[in-house]
């Protein structure tokens, strides 16, 4: 599932806007308690968001720490 995870975040790199891949990487963060990439994958996606899309990504992430 590690290397698994790392191939999400590349993927996510290249298609930051692809649900199904934050969706993966969440499933693998439960099974692995992996869950700094899922708080770096939300932290990115809040940078780049505004108004409704910037405060959902601050929500999950802020449900992760």
């Amino acid at each position: 599932p590690r290397g698994a995870a790392g191939e999400l975040v590349a993927a996510f790199a290249w298609q930051p806007d692809q649900a199904e891949l934050r969706a993966g990487l969440y499933r693998l963060a439960e099974k692995t308690g992996a869950w700094t990439d899922v708080i770096a994958i939300e932290t990115a996606l809040a940078e780049r968001a505004s108004g409704d899309e910037r405060m959902a990504a601050l929500r999950r992430r802020a449900c992760r720490r």
